[in-house]
């Protein structure tokens, strides 16, 4: 008997085998991050799905992604898709996962909204066994590699070289934290196709790179992302020079492939063996003043840097090598140039021993001495035990919870005081004693007492739940901080943004008017380090739909009397200034036009000395001069006074201007003003809100909105 009980059970067990794989024939694989799995907590995350099945039909469904973006709320994604037989379906997303997330829940859904899979994939290992997913430190240098990684030494740095970052004196951090470099590799075909999928990195590496596998979206989402303050470093070698998108908008111009004599001068420069010249084949860069570089050359594209070299130093010889981690630290140093000026910058900024290198991410890199060798063996025990469970949020999620509180700075936020509920028990208990008792004995009614006081008690709840109701009554608010940057005559501007909504009852809203192209997800202040158990406490989710290059919201759901706050990111065609800057002497004349709806309160023009003049009121469509000496300029911080007064809680510039997604562009600015730009910094009041929310009765709307122009002095002789 107990033979046919197994086989029985044998038989059912295939059975329910072949069952579920009858019913689930599709096969999909999941790749997260940057390499190996490496990633920024908080910062949007490439996320490809390849989905293939042995269906004999097609399949139109969606894929649907869900994962904790940070300690308070999950972020679900859909993009919908079209499955043909024996053709399987690449789908490049980005997603935000929080330090310490458990799980990645990926299914496919018919288009009847039926599970046809489900996979919960693991993220988080606390044996530290597996780790699918590498946490990279704000103090580390994230290095993303598309080419040739593997060659001459790249992958070293991550052995030999510390990433060294100096705290920010404008917000008055001196931290300073010592990390590692991180170098992970991507191949072409897997490049994120859209410019959110870059934002965790620091610099990004086109090594060579087989520039036919990359596909027209991909050139367009790593143009984007050095427009809106990348840093992207391209060295050109055996695959060409391409003609595309991202090499049209370069600075400068390359000339014909051609053998070049490469002199011990400039192998001296760029750390590498200077015993004899080495002749290579190269592309010359074309336009430079005689006398420079004509290998190397950095500029601008919008708010971020590139830098381009003319040739592969693989092929200087073998014996370079031995000097790659010189060549790759030379190449920071133009990467992250100095910006020790008082110019306004927000940054964190990097420090190092042997040559200075302060910039764009606040970041150095250092080769490693005896005493980093110590530092280093302290900062990997500490790793492996606390660190390993802790994470410390960078600036940008500090300004966050700054402008946060700022949102939540309403009547309808703040608790009710203690004292109505004493009050409110105090008279329960007056009418249930005394009162009661008093009023049946007059009537001779006492037996009923028991009546009465179930009455008290039902007439006491239903005034407690409608009185709180009076009290919180109020209605709906979306209140919003704005930020828009712009370089002058180049056409669009880049535009970031939190905004707060008060719900005043349980619904799920949905957002109206939206511009295209934004993305949108949810935001958390946070307060000290995030640790890994935190992630599992989120509890709201964001509901988007992921498809031609935006991340909308579909449904915002908010309990009663509370507030869900959302961050949007995106390129706007529209500027909301126009300026012109004429310096003579220590004399400057600003004019300022307003091409907005929308009245400037206040402003300034800054240079990079850190002087400037004052703008004051200009209403929508006008044009105005502002003239007078230039004097010191605190940095952005005069500009703050009038929300100061007007609303109540502080609402520091230097947070607007360092909110998560605005850094590169901060530090672009800085850069700017080292080259000898000006910015014309204004904010504006009454301006109207970028959306609405749909049919959810009245909703007070208010916004505070800043812009930051980009503009290049006239210089005016003397008489």
């Amino acid at each position: 008997m107990k033979h046919v009980r197994l086989i029985v059970l044998g038989f059912v067990l295939l059975s329910v085998t072949w069952c579920g794989a009858a019913e689930n024939p599709f096969n999909v694989d999941c790749f997260l991050g940057w390499g190996q799995g490496s990633y920024r907590p908080g910062a949007w995350t490439p996320l490809e799905i390849a989905i293939s099945s042995q269906l004999e039909e097609p399949f139109e469904g969606q894929v649907v992604v869900s994962v904790a973006q940070d300690t308070t709320h999950r972020m679900e994604i859909r993009q919908p898709f079209v499955l043909t037989p024996g053709l399987p379906v690449n789908m490049p997303l980005v997603t935000k996962i929080a330090f310490g997330a458990e799980q990645l829940n990926l299914r496919l859904i018919n288009a009847k909204g039926r599970t046809c899979y489900e996979q919960d994939i693991g993220l988080w290992d606390f044996s530290r066994q597996s780790m699918p997913l590498t946490p990279v430190k704000q103090e580390d240098l994230f290095i993303g590699v598309v080419g040739r990684s593997h060659q001459f030494g790249l992958l070293s740095l991550t052995k030999e070289v510390e990433s060294i970052t100096r705290g920010n004196r404008y917000n008055n951090t001196n931290h300073r934290g010592i990390g590692k470099v991180v170098v992970e590799a991507k191949l072409p075909r897997m490049v994120p196709w859209d410019w959110t999928g870059f934002t965790g990195l620091d610099l990004l590496v086109l090594y060579d790179p087989d520039w036919s596998r990359f596909r027209p979206e991909q050139i367009r989402g790593m143009t984007e992302w050095v427009m809106q303050g990348g840093r992207l470093a391209i060295l050109l070698g055996g695959q060409g020079l391409p003609r595309n998108a991202l090499i049209e908008a370069l600075p400068m111009r390359m000339g014909a492939l051609q053998e070049t004599l490469v002199t011990p001068d400039w192998l001296r420069q760029w750390g590498l063996s200077e015993s004899q010249e080495t002749a290579a084949v190269a592309y010359p860069i074309s336009g430079r003043q005689a006398g420079e570089d004509t290998l190397f050359a950095t500029g601008h594209i919008g708010f971020g840097r590139v830098g381009v070299l003319g040739l592969d130093p693989h092929a200087l010889g073998e014996h370079q090598r031995a000097h790659s981690t010189d060549f790759w630290m030379h190449l920071l140093d133009q990467m992250f140039q100095d910006t020790n000026n008082d110019s306004g910058s927000t940054e964190p900024r990097r420090i190092i021993s042997r040559a200075s290198l302060t910039a764009v991410v606040g970041h150095g890199v250092t080769r490693e001495s005896r005493q980093l060798q110590r530092v280093r063996e302290r900062q990997d025990q500490n790793r492996s035990n606390q660190d390993f469970y802790n994470y410390a949020p960078g600036m940008e999620e500090q300004s966050n919870g700054k402008i946060l509180d700022y949102l939540y700075a309403i009547d309808e936020m703040r608790p009710l005081s203690i004292g109505w509920v004493v009050l409110l028990l105090v008279l329960l208990a007056i009418l249930l004693g005394p009162v009661d008792y008093l009023v049946l004995k007059r009537l001779d009614k006492l037996p009923l007492t028991w009546v009465t006081s179930l009455g008290w008690i039902v007439l006491f709840t239903v005034g407690a739940y409608y009185g709180v109701q009076a009290l919180r009554a109020g209605d709906m608010q979306l209140r919003t901080v704005s930020l828009i940057d712009a370089v002058q005559d180049q056409g669009s501007a880049w535009n970031t943004r939190i905004c707060g909504l008060f719900a005043p009852k349980s619904d799920e809203y949905q957002l109206d008017q939206l511009a295209p192209n934004q993305w949108f997800s949810a935001v958390a202040a946070s307060s000290g380090n995030w640790n890994s158990y935190q992630a599992r406490s989120a509890r709201r989710t964001l509901y988007c739909r992921q498809i031609n290059g935006s991340n909308m919201p579909t449904a915002v759901p908010i309990n009663i009397w509370t507030m869900q706050t959302l961050t949007s990111e995106s390129r706007q065609d529209t500027v909301p200034i126009r300026a012109q800057v004429t310096v003579q002497d220590d004399l400057v004349t600003v004019t300022v036009t307003n091409q907005s709806a929308g009245a400037i309160l206040n402003g300034m023009v800054v240079f990079g000395s850190g002087r400037g003049i004052l703008v004051d009121h200009v209403a929508p469509g006008e044009t105005r001069t502002f003239e007078g000496p230039s004097r010191p300029i605190r940095a952005w911080k005069q500009i703050a006074t009038t929300i100061t007064r007007k609303r109540g809680r502080s609402l520091d510039p230097a947070d607007i201007f360092t909110l998560v997604g605005t850094k590169g562009r901060s530090q672009g600015i800085a850069d700017y003003l080292r080259d000898g730009a000006a910015v014309v910094c204004v904010q504006f009041e009454n301006e109207p809100t970028p959306f609405t929310v749909k049919n959810k009765g009245t909703c007070k709307y208010h916004h505070v909105q800043f812009a930051r122009l980009v503009v290049f002095p006239q210089k005016r002789k003397s008489l």
